[in-house]
């Protein structure tokens, strides 16, 4: 029998980008501070403010002032909820002193491109100074290419050659690591938008040349890029396929390509960040993700809910006796990770307790529910959430995982 411990010491860090230009977008794609759902995410972001050449923080949108004070007033709402403002210049410890208050948090995004890299960064020492790094692990590819190509997939392709065996996610998170960022310090990041490819030739798999991107999506409005929102509605009719080598789908109709992140993508991407201990997940952007629930008919925020519950828990392999192999060593883009047969169990549902009472005075982590074997309690900054065991599986206190009885 084979199972995958939950690591108490694995981060539950989920840090979530609002933009302050989604405020234009119209109809159901209007997205507003009032939109965040603040029990998600651990830490929010608000994007972006300037900076003068006085270095002084100015606004870039008329009303700055007001959304970031609706941004921060969700702390009312949570008070383990963390804000921050994207550009600013430092984050002072003298600050906390002062006010008596925890010091403020300071953080960057960075490129996951090896040239920039290189180029840009010290990284050993800015590491000693952010409490967090969040590397920019999308964009990899996109329409400014004359071929299809993943936007954020996890490991190399079998066809990437020259600096392209670069472009990829385990790649960046190794390099950040190796070069000096304590492990607990990076952030991997998952975006809820898909970049797109006009096909030119009957061709439609990795690599197949493009004449530019596909059309802009009815609310983003931008070529080359969609939102999982518009996604979904993209989806319909569509044909679907697994990067399997790189652990991505992408989506075709006609004459137009999409490479995305669904639900199995998050997991398989979970399940790596897990298993090498990386602190936490960032999101790009929460005004991407189906928030209100009215396109992928799965629920509001459909992959980043996903994520919060993935990154809570964990799941093991089946008993050897099925066709599932043991996933617990799966940690690198190697064979093994290529070869990880599907379909695989999901976590089938969550949800949260609203009173918050039983994780109101408990550390983070995993917690037993005496009431029903097949479920158990998760604790993130205060929040109570009841996780459920696929089907057959019971939960387990002496590992901390969900188990075949």
């Amino acid at each position: 029998m084979s199972k995958l411990i939950l690591l108490a010491d694995t981060s539950t860090r989920l840090v979530c980008y609002f933009t302050n230009w989604s405020q234009y977008r119209t109809g159901d794609g209007k997205f507003m501070p009032s939109n965040i759902d603040p029990n998600l995410c651990t830490h929010l972001i608000y994007a972006f403010s300037g900076i003068n050449e006085e270095n002084e923080l100015v606004t870039t949108e008329w009303n700055d002032e007001e959304l970031y004070k609706a941004f921060n007033g969700l702390k009312q709402r949570n008070p383990n909820l963390k804000t921050l403002l994207a550009e600013l210049l430092e984050a002072y410890k003298a600050e906390g002193a002062a006010t008596g208050k925890p010091r403020l948090l300071t953080s960057a995004a960075v490129s996951a491109a090896k040239g920039t890299v290189d180029a840009g960064y010290e990284i050993a020492e800015i590491s000693k100074y952010l409490d967090f790094i969040n590397v920019m692990t999308y964009d990899f590819h996109g329409s400014w290419e004359s071929v299809t190509g993943h936007h954020s997939p996890l490991c190399k392709g079998s066809n990437d050659t020259g600096d392209h065996v670069y472009l990829n996610t385990d790649f960046a998170m190794r390099y950040w690591q190796e070069k000096g960022t304590p492990v607990e310090k990076l952030n991997m990041g998952f975006a809820t938008y898909g970049r797109t490819f006009r096909l030119s030739t009957e061709s439609s798999q990795v690599g197949a040349p493009t004449s530019g991107p596909a059309a802009a999506g009815v609310f983003t409005k931008e070529a080359g890029f969609w939102s999982y929102y518009e996604l979904c509605t993209f989806l319909r009719g569509a044909s679907v396929r697994l990067i399997e080598e790189q652990k991505v789908p992408y989506a075709t109709k006609e004459n137009e390509w999409v490479g995305y992140d669904n639900q199995e993508s998050f997991e398989t991407k979970v399940h790596y960040l897990k298993c090498n201990r990386f602190g936490g997940a960032f999101v790009w952007a929460l005004d991407l993700d189906d928030f209100n629930g009215q396109f992928c008919g799965q629920g509001n925020y459909t992959l980043i809910s996903h994520l919060h519950s993935l990154l809570a828990s964990d799941l093991p392999s089946p008993p050897t006796s099925h066709t599932f192999s043991n996933q617990s060593t799966l940690c690198t883009c190697n064979d093994q990770l290529h070869s990880r047969p599907h379909p695989r169990p999901t976590i089938t549902t969550s949800s949260r307790i609203p009173d918050n009472s039983f994780c109101a005075t408990k550390a983070d982590g995993i917690y037993v529910k005496l009431d029903a074997p097949g479920s158990f309690y998760s604790c993130a900054n205060g929040i109570t959430w009841i996780l459920h065991c696929p089907d057959n599986l019971v939960f387990r206190e002496s590992c901390k995982c969900c188990d075949w009885p």
